[in-house]
C-alpha cells in the first residue's frame, strides 16, 4: 500500500456506504421512537427534515410512534439516507441519536 494509492484506499474504507434509510431494519426506527418521542423532541427533527406543520399535525395522531411515521415518510425522498440523518442530528447536538444512527451505518470495507 505504498506510493499515491494508499490514501485513496483510507479513505474507501473508513467511510460508510450511504445506505438510504428506507433499507435500515425497523430497530432503527425503534431505538429513535423510544429516544424521541418523550418531550415531544421528534417534532425539532421533522423541521429539520423539512417537514410541514400538516405533516406533523398527522404524525402526532399515531400515539406513541410519531418518529416511526415520520421516518417512514421521510425514508421515501431521495435524500434520506443515514449519512444525512446523522448529519441533521450532529448539527443538533443529539449524542445520543447520532449514535444510535451511527452504529447502523455500514463501513465501505463490507
Amino acid at each position: 500500500m505504498d506510493g499515491q494509492f494508499g490514501d485513496v484506499f483510507l479513505i474507501f474504507f473508513f467511510f460508510p456506504i450511504d445506505q438510504r434509510i428506507e433499507n435500515v431494519s425497523y430497530e432503527l426506527y425503534e431505538e429513535l421512537n423510544t429516544s424521541l418521542n418523550p418531550k415531544n423532541r421528534w417534532k425539532k427533527l421533522a423541521g429539520k427534515l423539512k417537514f410541514k406543520e400538516r405533516d406533523v399535525a398527522n404524525f402526532e395522531l399515531h400515539n406513541g410512534n410519531a418518529t416511526v411515521e415520520m421516518l417512514s415518510s421521510w425514508g421515501h425522498g431521495r435524500d434520506a439516507t443515514l449519512s444525512a440523518l446523522f448529519d441533521v442530528f450532529v448539527n443538533l447536538g443529539w449524542d445520543r441519536e447520532k449514535n444510535i444512527v451511527a452504529r447502523y451505518m455500514v463501513p465501505a470495507s463490507v
